[in-house]
């Protein structure tokens, strides 16, 4: 049992390591292999077998860093005709799937922006921003762009900010800019189940199941329910379903009339079954009859 707990252990190790990068991906396949190699056939051996398999999971171990490193090694030539195509670093994108989400970026977006002209202009209060601003309309005519217009409206004037209700001279214009993209489906995305709940969960149900008495099976089946409720507050962080198409760039700038004194934006998802909340309604066409034709 104690040679379990120490190769659980040593897979979580192992995983924190490559998250933070101080372990390569193919010497972390290869220690996440062993331990699914070792889960495997534990239950069916002795423990003086399953000692003589510790051993055995250090040679597989070691054989598949050896593969896994030759092959990606393979993947490369010193030369090419085109650069190599590579992943970004792993990053998290905000999914707005409510209108408190518009919102609550609505409220960051003027912060970030307040903070940006404070420090940029020459103001007694500090922190306040001096000149007054005209936010002008949203360009887009879209479900979205005049929610998060008002939202953004709101945030300022709790930031103390002068907002003026239409153009004047001096003012600060503050344009209000909402792309909508939308990108091809079954992007692959790097998410996977934290060890540490599987690892938890896995090893209580067998230390349970090893020695079942009817009391054990309850408890078993507890131990179920209690991984499956782990497994769901550990993965709340991530949006449910596949990664949206839809995607929403919002653009804020403050400028002048020579010139960009602050500007911010940021970029979202957007649950696709909304996407017609972010995108415009195609124009329509007079076509003129004469006639009978």
């Amino acid at each position: 049992m104690a040679a379990q707990a120490t190769l659980v252990g040593a897979c979580g190790l192992a995983i924190a390591r490559q998250l933070q990068g101080e372990l390569s991906p193919s010497r972390c396949f290869a220690e996440l292999a062993a331990v699914f190699f070792f889960l495997y056939a534990a239950a069916a051996e002795t423990p003086t077998q399953r000692e003589e398999h510790m051993q055995q999971v250090h040679g597989a171990r070691c054989a598949l860093t050896i593969i896994a490193g030759a092959t990606l090694a393979a993947c490369a030539t010193p030369y090419s005709a085109t650069p190599l195509a590579t992943n970004f670093p792993t990053t998290q994108q905000p999914k707005l799937q409510a209108a408190a989400h518009w919102t609550l970026i609505a409220d960051k977006s003027a912060e970030a922006l307040v903070q940006s002209l404070a420090a940029r202009l020459d103001c007694p209060d500090q922190g306040a921003v001096c000149p007054r601003v005209y936010v002008r309309p949203a360009a887009q005519q879209t479900a979205f762009a005049q929610n998060f217009r008002a939202a953004f409206l709101t945030a300022l004037v709790r930031h103390r900010v002068a907002v003026a209700h239409a153009p004047a001279a001096g003012a600060i214009a503050i344009d209000i800019d909402v792309q909508t993209v939308r990108f091809s489906p079954d992007r692959p995305n790097a998410r996977f189940m934290p060890a540490t709940v599987v690892y938890a969960g896995a090893w209580a149900v067998y230390g349970l199941a090893a020695n079942a008495t009817p009391a054990a099976a309850g408890l078993a089946g507890a131990a179920l329910v209690g991984a499956g409720d782990a497994w769901r507050w550990a993965s709340s962080e991530s949006a449910t379903g596949p990664t949206p198409q839809t995607e929403v760039i919002v653009t804020i700038s403050a400028a002048d009339a020579t010139r960009y004194l602050a500007r911010v934006a940021a970029v979202y998802y957007a649950a696709d079954s909304d996407a017609a909340l972010y995108t415009e309604a195609p124009p329509l066409y007079s076509i003129p009859v004469g006639g009978d034709r």
